[in-house]
């Protein structure tokens, strides 16, 4: 890999990477709170995202297919290993990249702090921002997402400039520039952690396993459904090149 990772960045994704990675093991507790963002039938196996509002800002959603294509790939050898556990991954057209929250679902709207933020991002002359990609890793919650890198920092710099202009933000942000690809429900035996094991460190022994993108166009989204099942875009901003 031609770029040289940042470092802090890395090592933030390994301590909570390691935790699954060291132990072969999912935690009972929270993949039964991990559950509470689904609705589950238990009958058919299957976990579909709740309804709840989230208003946040976002890249992708969509992503080239081809970018999409090789989520799903990997999608499906996860699936291949948990056959009939119970699981929910991320559609490939849904797949997105959080940049900033403005509403979680337990909070009332901010229609004021909305409108500020998009004359002040209608300001910002913003350039596209490259995205490397260093593997998949796990979480003992179950979630897995794709590890990503910003080229100079320039997504961690645009979040860190929203963040300082408004103080009404909620303080609860991700400090990543990951893509949730799917969450795992249930525990899992030991073998099938070793599979999802060796197929983390494949995903990241190989330079671009994972295609890198640039990123042209910031969206507001107004997300009805977690995961992005169901969403509309307020508004959305090109990046020059």
């Amino acid at each position: 890999m031609k770029y040289k990772l940042n470092q802090e960045l890395k090592s933030s994704y390994d301590k909570e990477s390691f935790k699954f990675e060291k132990d072969l093991s999912l935690n009972h507790e929270e993949i039964e709170k991990s559950k509470n963002i689904f609705d589950i039938d238990l009958n058919n196996n299957i976990a579909v995202p709740k309804k709840l509002e989230v208003i946040a800002l976002l890249a992708g959603l969509p992503f080239p297919k081809s970018f999409q294509n090789h989520i799903g790939s990997i999608q499906n050898q996860i699936k291949s290993i948990l056959r009939d556990k119970l699981y929910y991954m991320v559609k490939k057209e849904n797949l997105g990249l959080e940049l900033l929250v403005l509403k979680w679902p337990e909070q009332d709207r901010n229609l004021i702090l909305e409108k500020n933020i998009i004359r002040f991002l209608d300001l910002l002359n913003i350039s596209e921002i490259e995205i490397i990609f260093d593997g998949i890793q796990i979480h003992t919650d179950g979630c897995i997402v794709l590890r990503g890198f910003d080229v100079n920092e320039s997504f961690l710099r645009l979040r860190k400039i929203i963040l300082d202009k408004f103080n009404t933000i909620p303080k609860k942000q991700s400090n990543w520039v990951h893509i949730p690809i799917g969450r795992i429900l249930t525990n899992l035996s030991l073998a099938d952690c070793k599979s999802l094991q060796n197929l983390i460190y494949k995903t990241r022994e190989i330079d671009n396993y994972f295609p890198s993108q640039n990123i042209n166009k910031i969206k507001l989204i107004h997300e009805n459904q977690w995961y992005m099942e169901k969403k509309s875009t307020i508004k959305y901003w090109k990046l020059k090149k």
